[in-house]
């Protein structure tokens, strides 16, 4: 931004990170960049989130996105408020292999195809022909449901199944 015309850039300008410099992607790639990738089973590394948070000069809700991420793919996990134990990648495999499993077992990929054909639908629905008082014609009125019986694999609404950490290995 040159408002005044001499080439320079304003002060603010240049302190003020950018959108690239605050993604969460890079912020996790030099979170992952102070662990080793594959520690040896006598080290113990403990992440205190409040510590990381100041020392990568973010938020520490910034670094839960991060975590919760982790500890649902087993690299990390809880061992006291704000505290997490470090395991590395070793398990990575055998985690990716369980949760596809489990995907497949939920049919994970019938449920995605049926919302994406229910979005289509409802798209179809509102740039095509509604009734003369505005309202869904009776019989399209299942195209605006979207509803847990639509996924029958769906377990109930519990607590547990809303975590982050659940919600993050559907994903």
């Amino acid at each position: 931004l040159d408002v005044v015309g001499d080439g320079t850039v304003d002060d603010y300008e240049k302190q003020r990170p950018s959108r690239k410099q605050k993604s969460l992607g890079l912020l996790c790639q030099k979170f992952l960049a102070r662990y080793p990738s594959y520690p040896l089973s006598t080290e113990k590394t403990t992440i205190s989130l409040d510590e990381v948070a100041v020392s990568l000069g973010v938020e520490r809700r910034r670094i839960y996105d991060i975590v919760n991420v982790l500890e649902s793919l087993h690299l990390v996990s809880r061992v006291a408020k704000n505290q997490y134990g470090w395991h590395g990648r070793h398990s990575l495999p055998k985690t990716l292999r369980a949760l596809q499993r489990l995907g497949e077992e939920q049919k994970y990929e019938e449920q995605m195809a049926c919302l994406q054909q229910k979005e289509l639908d409802l798209v179809d629905y509102r740039f095509g022909e509604r009734r003369k008082d505005g309202s869904p014609d009776p019989q399209d009125q299942h195209l605006l449901d979207f509803s847990e019986s639509d996924y029958p694999s769906s377990s109930a609404n519990s607590r547990k199944d809303k975590s982050l950490r659940i919600m993050s290995q559907k994903f």
